[in-house]
Parts: C-alpha cells; structure tokens; sequence
C-alpha cells in the first residue's frame, strides 16, 4: 500500500466516516504498523493533535472537524459529568466579599447577577474616569 493509498483511506475514514478514536483507526487498517499510521495522519494537514477521553483515557484523534471534543462518545461524557457535577467548593464574590457555594467545574466570580451587574457599571464608571 503506498502512501498516497493510505492517506486516501485514512480521510475517508477519519473525516467522512466521522471515527476519531485511534483504536478504531488502527483495527481499520491491521496491516499497517502504528507509526506508519500516526506519521500518515500528521503529514495529512488535518490533524491537530491527540487526546484522551477523562472517563476512559482513550485515545481520541483532534482534527479540524471535532476541535471541541473531549469524551470518545456521549454517554462517557454523560457518566463522567453526572458523577463530578456534584462536587462543590466555596468562592468569595468579588463585588459584595460574601462567601457562596458554587460546582468545582465552574468559574463564578460572583454571587449573584445584582453583584455581577454593579460591579460591571463600578468598571465602566472607573474606565470613562480615565
């Protein structure tokens, strides 16, 4: 199989056919050896990166066309985000300094919307002061 031949089967099974699991990458193609495939995928132009599934740590193939993925399929990502959802933690609002429990995976700075709101005008007002 040249070169030319693999490239041609990787993107139509990489990108038509939407599999980003390097795994099913390698079963698709058995007798090509790992290194040939990577260095194939790499020298393709729609490769990115690689990346591994937080649930499973599966490797997933990034390209152009799955640039937010980060779970191999939904329901890993559904099993992983309802287990972690319920972690909390306690932030301090940046506006009013009171102390408020929001999820771990979030970045809250503030309380609540009225905080949110009056801390925008405040830097609104100190900007036009400039």
């Amino acid at each position: 199989m040249t070169v030319e031949e693999m490239k041609q089967q990787l993107k139509e099974f990489i990108l038509e056919e939407r599999h980003f699991i390097v795994k099913d990458i390698y079963d698709f193609m058995p007798d090509a050896d790992h290194q040939s495939i990577r260095n194939t995928i790499k020298r393709s132009g729609y490769f990115l990166r690689y990346s591994r599934c937080p649930y499973c740590n599966t490797e997933i193939l990034i390209t152009n066309r799955n640039r937010q993925q980060v779970y191999c399929c939904t329901e890993h990502k559904k099993i992983y985000n309802s287990k972690h959802r319920l972690k909390t933690r306690i932030a301090v609002c940046e506006y009013c300094g009171e102390e408020f429990a929001t999820y771990s995976f979030r970045k809250t700075r503030f309380c609540s919307t009225w905080c949110s709101a009056h801390y925008r005008e405040e830097s609104k007002k100190k900007e036009r002061e400039k």
